[in-house]
């Protein structure tokens, strides 16, 4: 069922705005390596939560977990970019930080070709094949 499926593609941006805010203040105060590694704890954590069916038996317990990993999403880009600018030289810093914002987009390309090796001629009966694990479940486990 699609009910609810805004709310679950909106709590991820939710948690990137509140994680990138949060974390990226609490950055100063702890250091950006350890505000960093939390992020991406937090991220791989909560983002392989979600795909474990007694964790998420519904759509509004799958919103909560993707939500929590967007917090995890959003603390890593102000630490990671203001690393990159840090540890630079001033020489290049402009095209360091081109670099690494760079693998945004390359991280999107991987997860969009891991969801169509994964899901190619699938999306018909992903949920209708109840002896085994759905597809997404596998789908999050794999990109957490």
């Amino acid at each position: 069922s699609m009910e609810g499926a805004e709310y679950l593609a909106a709590s991820v941006f939710l948690g990137m705005l509140l994680g990138g805010t949060l974390l990226g203040f609490l950055s100063d105060h702890i250091g950006r390596r350890p505000a960093l590694i939390a992020g991406l704890l937090i991220n791989a954590t909560f983002g392989l939560l979600s795909s474990f069916p007694l964790l998420t038996p519904t759509i509004a317990h799958l919103t909560m977990w993707r939500f929590i990993a967007g917090i995890g999403i959003g603390a890593t880009v102000p630490s990671l970019f203001s690393l990159a600018s840090e540890w630079s030289p001033k020489e290049v810093r402009g095209a360091v930080v081109t670099f690494v914002a760079s693998f945004w987009m390359v991280g999107s390309l991987f997860v969009s070709g891991l969801a169509w090796i994964l899901f190619r001629g699938n999306l018909e009966h992903a949920d209708q094949d109840h002896s085994s694990l759905p597809m997404w479940r596998i789908f999050a486990a794999l990109c957490a």
